[in-house]
């Protein structure tokens, strides 16, 4: 393993492509001041775990840094990222560590210097990620929110939302109404902060679509199963069985069901599509 410290004054050209460096058994690399664009595989194959880059840098794309060691980067504030420029795990931040925020009221993507989107007004809009960690917070109406590569948060807020993670460990939060949602590949998150998150009907109960058992979570911690009671309770899940009391989580025929009162029924339900079978372990009481 070695590092390599490229000298300014090499000619590049201001880029650096065509997997140049590729498969050079490098752990860590120093770009020069200058490079605009690193590209086309230039260091792939590698075992970098480190990279430092210029603030000339403009653009990073084209598997640039695919198959390496990488577990997180840091590039200058105003590099943008596109065609899988690193592998899908890697946590991208910027430079200064400072998220840029946008605030819209209409559909919007986040482009390359941007972290997080919170969309306003009542109207339906669409709101899409980048390839940097994403918060995207949706307003009062029907909303379609869209990760991308990195670890996102995407928030629905009020209305009927469809929420989808795409790559990543994502927290999906559909909020208030019946929302449709996504993970996408990775270990993802579902959070419900209160019990009127979902309802008991086919129109107003969210539907996971692609809930994994045993690598995705639906996380209840925040919803205190037992309101007669002084203090948070946390819920028991007692499989398929019958409710019997306040404070006990179900699954039965693809319903995740909760019952907070003493009539032994739902105030709470989730579709989880295709799950046939659910454990404690996928939930976080």
């Amino acid at each position: 393993m070695q590092e390599l410290n490229l000298d300014s004054s090499l000619s590049f050209n201001n880029f650096i492509n065509l997997g140049v460096f590729q498969n050079n058994q490098l752990s860590r690399v120093v770009i020069p001041e200058g490079i605009e664009v690193i590209k086309g595989g230039a260091f792939s194959g590698n075992s970098l775990t480190s990279a430092e880059f210029p603030d000339s840098l403009v653009r990073i794309e084209g598997g640039a840094f695919q198959d390496n060691n990488f577990t997180t980067v840091v590039v200058p504030d105003n590099t943008s990222l596109s065609g899988f420029a690193f592998d899908l795990d890697v946590e991208i931040f910027r430079e200064s560590f400072a998220p840029a925020t946008v605030v819209k009221d209409v559909n919007y993507t986040l482009q390359s210097n941007e972290d997080n989107l919170i969309l306003t007004g009542v109207e339906p809009l669409r709101g899409n990620g980048n390839e940097f960690i994403n918060i995207i917070e949706g307003n009062a109406g029907n909303n379609k929110l869209r990760g991308f590569f990195a670890p996102d948060i995407l928030k629905g807020n009020d209305g009927r939302d469809k929420i989808k993670g795409d790559e990543g460990a994502d927290t999906l939060i559909g909020g208030v109404g019946g929302d449709i949602l996504t993970g996408g590949s990775g270990s993802d998150s579902f959070v419900y902060e209160t019990i009127t998150d979902s309802g008991v009907t086919r129109k107003t109960r969210d539907k996971i679509t692609d809930f994994q058992v045993g690598e995705d979570l639906i996380d209840l911690s925040q919803i205190d199963a037992n309101p007669n009671l002084f203090g948070d309770q946390a819920f028991e899940f007692i499989g398929a069985a019958k409710f019997s009391e306040a404070g006990q989580a179900r699954f039965k025929n693809g319903l995740l069901r909760l019952n907070v009162d003493d009539d032994r029924r739902a105030e709470f339900q989730v579709k989880l599509k295709g799950v046939t079978e659910l454990f404690v372990d996928s939930l976080i009481l």
